[in-house]
């Protein structure tokens, strides 16, 4: 085992950015390293490798890397996923919202199409009904991503697709401060 010591960052602020956001509880900048290197190694002389790379601060992964490589929470070291397809059923929606809040609290972001929900206004056969529309339902996972900090440390983030939608999301309710997140 080496006994070498990695300081990290000089700058006071750039500490306090390391020790708020990608370390775990009580763990220096040294601990943080080794737990990375550890965990992303395939052999001693890798990790030693990996180590001074990263003690040395020569190469620093992206922050959902640096925070959950190793770590003893249950996050994702990915900060961007697709949502599945977004089916026009109530089910389909439902369940991929469910499955955005599980990647959102792990720690990711979502991106969406709800360019397969039928518009606004047109018919519901089997409730004889009209649709509300795509947006209505991005409310809900606008909802969710307002709820739920992600890994207990961000919001969540998510992209939506829907050609014609965006245009009339960006028209109506950007303005009005409706989907804030």
């Amino acid at each position: 085992m080496r006994n070498i010591q990695y300081e990290g960052p000089t700058m006071p602020i750039s500490q306090e950015i390391d020790e708020m956001k990608y370390r775990q509880k009580g763990e220096t900048f040294d601990d943080k390293i080794k737990r990375i290197a550890k965990s992303l190694c395939d052999g001693i002389e890798h990790q030693y490798t990996l180590e001074d790379i990263l003690g040395n601060m020569r190469f620093l992964p992206a922050g959902r890397v640096q925070s959950a490589i190793g770590s003893n929470r249950i996050t994702t070291a990915y900060n961007c996923f697709v949502s599945g397809d977004i089916e026009d059923s109530m089910d389909s929606i439902m369940r991929r919202a469910s499955e955005a809040s599980e990647t959102m609290r792990k720690g990711g972001g979502i991106g969406y199409d709800f360019s397969k929900l039928r518009p606004r206004g047109d018919l519901i056969k089997s409730l004889d009904s009209k649709s509300s529309g795509p947006i209505s339902f991005m409310g809900i996972f606008d909802s969710i991503c307002q709820t739920i900090a992600s890994s207990g440390h961000r919001r969540g983030h998510r992209w939506v697709y829907y050609v014609l939608t965006i245009l009339i999301f960006l028209i109506l309710f950007v303005p009005n401060g409706i989907m804030i997140n």
